[in-house]
This record gives structure tokens, sequence and C-alpha cells, in this order.
């Protein structure tokens, strides 16, 4: 606990109330769409009774990709500001050999880092997974619901379930590793994990592995690598990423428009490492005025705000369009401006540079508010509390999704009529529970995964004496 609450003198306090803000809106559409509705019974429950809210809550799939920003301009500032420390602890070396020592130096730390990192939150995923296979099928739920046949009867058995060559999903997603590793031997016929709420963890740690390493990259090596790196693993995602087609089946391959805000790497690489490029560049270009910087806080909302526009009038396809609460100039834009995605997506060659472009305001809006925020003029004393809520993001994310299942499939004998009200009451008892929760999780994982990264750290340090010595030596020389 005390971990949770020491301020870092790195720390922005724009950052972490944007952390808190995205755990609120988690819990706000998870609330939309997890909770027993009366008459309102589905993923798609208000879809017809509240049209515009349900739309809303589709558009927060958006946390996903916010999260994965926000993730990579943290890890790229903290791994940056590690390595720079360590190179100027133990000085550098023009030769060849000093060279190939500060690399492996900087492997070696590289690698510690997604170490310590998997660990933080693999024991905490790992507890919440043994609730998940084992302690919720004790659970007396109301058969009703759908999500408790969904959730806790088909994907339990999957995600328990020994496939005939390779290991089961629950493992490969306890590992972190489901995505890759399947895609690779193809053990399981999903492409993501169906072990709760797994996947987006497991996607969200990969790419911080990524921008780990390719701080490393820029680190050891420069710009000259650095660059035509990540732009060739931008290029590589874009051509992988999935792409929606709206001219083939829905009803045998689902809704086209999820192609849109899926939470694969594909899809999320790019803003990542773009959201990286724009951190590492330290703001410099940044200014002092209060003016300028007024005027770019309005700039990237609006970027921001354009991002969930754009969403709103794709989700409206077929759905808000023919609603006939919503008639008027709302349903006439979204008619023309599915029309003329429609005619865009035709062209296949089309369909990437959209979905990426679809990316494009959200990703810079949010990486000029992480860099406002981190600048000097926005930084200030941060309340503990605030840190706590903020670092403690893991656990609530995971853990509303279970607190509304049990109130909703255990606690209630009835579907609960819905209300604005209803809805704000739910949210805020999903973020207030899940936040408890967090914390205890926290304090029951954190001393084993703290005393494993001490043995991997004891281990690493043992490994480096002979290199530092050496290296020291031509350093004299």
């Amino acid at each position: 606990a005390a971990r949770l609450m020491s301020p870092n003198k790195e720390d922005a306090v724009v950052l972490h109330v944007v952390r808190i803000i995205l755990q609120g809106l988690v819990c706000f559409q998870h609330a939309v769409f997890l909770v027993d509705w009366a008459n309102a019974e589905g993923h798609d429950g208000i879809s017809q009774s509240s049209p515009l809210l349900w739309g809303a809550a589709q558009c927060l799939g958006r946390v996903n990709s916010t999260f994965a920003c926000l993730s990579a301009h943290l890890v790229a500032r903290s791994v940056s500001r590690a390595l720079a420390g360590e190179a100027n602890g133990s000085g550098r070396s023009d030769s060849a050999l000093g060279f190939v020592i500060g690399a492996f130096s900087t492997l070696c730390s590289t690698l510690v880092w997604c170490a310590r990192r998997w660990l933080t939150q693999a024991f905490e995923l790992a507890l919440w997974s043994y609730y998940y296979l084992s302690i919720s099928q004790e659970i007396p739920w109301r058969p009703f619901p759908e999500f408790v046949s969904v959730w806790y009867g088909d994907r339990v058995k999957q995600c328990s379930r020994w496939p005939k060559r390779g290991l089961p999903m629950w493992v490969l997603s306890s590992l972190m590793i489901y995505e890759p590793a399947n895609y690779a031997f193809g053990w399981h016929r999903s492409n993501l994990s169906l072990c709760h709420n797994m996947q987006i963890f497991e996607t969200l740690f990969a790419l911080s592995c990524l921008v780990a390493v390719l701080t490393g990259v820029r680190h050891c090596c420069g710009s000259r690598l650095f660059m035509p790196l990540a732009v060739l693993l931008v290029a590589i995602s874009v051509m992988h990423m999935p792409i929606p087609d709206p001219f083939t089946d829905s009803e045998s391959l689902g809704d086209w428009r999820w192609d849109i805000l899926p939470q694969t790497l594909p899809r999320l690489i790019p803003c990542s490492l773009i959201t990286m490029l724009l951190s590492l560049s330290d703001g410099f270009w940044i200014p002092e005025s209060r003016m300028m910087r007024r005027a770019l806080w309005c700039i990237a909302i609006s970027l921001i705000m354009l991002t969930f526009v754009l969403d709103f009038l794709v989700w409206g396809q077929g759905t808000f369009s023919a609603n006939w609460r919503l008639q008027g100039s709302y349903q006439s834009a979204c008619i023309a401006f599915g029309d003329l995605l429609r005619e865009w997506l035709k062209a296949p060659g089309l369909r990437r540079l959209i979905v990426l472009g679809f990316e494009m305001p959200h990703t810079l809006g949010l990486a000029l508010v992480m860099l406002l925020g981190s600048s000097r003029a926005s930084k200030g004393e941060i309340p503990s509390w605030l840190l706590t809520l903020s670092r403690l993001s893991l656990g609530i994310n995971l853990s509303n999704i279970f607190v509304l299942h049990y109130i909703t499939g255990r606690m209630n004998d009835y579907p609960i009529e819905f209300s604005p009200f209803h809805l704000g009451l739910y949210t805020l008892v999903a973020w207030s529970c899940a936040s408890v929760l967090a914390m205890l999780s926290h304090c029951l994982t954190a001393p084993y995964a703290s005393l494993v990264a001490s043995v991997c750290k004891w281990m690493t340090t043992c490994m480096r004496p002979a290199a530092g010595r050496e290296h020291s030596s031509n350093g004299k020389q």
C-alpha cells in the first residue's frame, strides 16, 4: 500500500486523472451492457429504448486504444529515464567492445523491466482467473441473465478444456501469450482469449513490452535504427489489422463495425507507436505561454471529440437511423454518412487507410493531452488517494465486471427497470466495489511478485559484474 501512495517526481496529475476517468467509463460501459435491465435482455437490450445512450456506450470501446496510448506514453518515459540513469552511472566507451557491452546491458535492463511488469500483472490476473474458473462455478447463479450461460458456462468450458495438442487457454492467458502462441501454433479456434476479459490485458502487456524494446533500441542505436524499425512495425500492423466489410453476411460473421474497434495487437500497435514517437520528443515544442497552451488544449479536446462523433455516426448505421425516436436531422446525417462510408469501403485498398484514419484524431489528441499534462507547467503535488486509485487501474478494470455479474446474476431476484439514475448508481457501485477488490487483490499478490522480482534482480546483478569490470577497465585505458 505504501508503494501505491508514494509519489514519483515525474508523475503528472493530468495522467492520473485520465486513468481514473477511463476507469469510470469502463464501469459505465459494462453497466449498460451487463446489467439485466427489464424488457431489455442481452448485449443490444437498450438499443431500441435508449438508442443514444446505447450508442455512446458502444463508442466507449475506444477506452482500449486509449489505455494502449496511455501505456505507451508512460512506458516510453519510464524505460527511457531508467536507461539514461544507468548510462550516466556506468559511463560509456566509444570502442566496439564498449558498444557491445552497452547493448547487452540495455538488453538486460529492458528484459528485467518487462519481467517485473509481467510479474506485477500476472499474479493478479492469475488470482482472478482462479475465481473465474473455480470459485464462480460454486455460486448459485440465476439462470435467466444471458451472461450466466455464456460467461460461466460455455466460456469456462472452452477456457479450461485441454486441446489435443498444446496448452489450455487459461494457461496461455495467464502467461499473457495466448494471441501470439495461438497465431503461431493454432491450438484453439478462437483468435482471442475467452477467459473472462483477459485478452485486453494480454494485449496491453504485449504493447508495453514492444514499446520498452523499441525504447531500448533508440537508447542503444539512436534514431537511425529506431525510426525505420517503428515505421516497419506500423506498416506490418496495418497490413494485418482486421478491416470492416459491411458487404459480408453479418449474421454469420458478426457486426462489421466491431472490426473498427477490436483489441488485437495489429489494431493497437499503430496508435501506440505513434504515441510513443510523440512522447519521446519530450514535448520540447510545447510553449510555456498560457494562451498557447490553452489553444493546444482546445485542439486536443476537439480531436478527441471528433473521434467520438465519427464513432457515433458509425454505430448509428442500421440502429439509430431506423429508430422512430430519433426523427430529424440526426437521422439524415447518419444515413448520409453511412452511404459515404459504404462507398469508401467498396475499395479494398481504402479500407485499411480508413480504419487507420479513424485512429489518427484520437491518437493525436490524446498525445497532445499527455504531452501537455507531462510538461513542467502542469506538474504539481498529487494527493495520495489519487495516486492509489490511478495505480489500481488493472484491478479495477478487471474486477468491476465480476461485481456487476454478481449483483445482477446472484443478488437481484428480478431485472431492474432501466433509468439514467439506476445506470449511474450501478456505475458508482461497480467502481467503488472494484476499487476495494483491487486493493485487496493487490495486497494479496504484490508481496509474491516483489519477492520473485527481487530474486530475478539479484540473479541479473550476479551476471553483470564481469562485463562491468571489463567495461570500466576499457574506459580507463
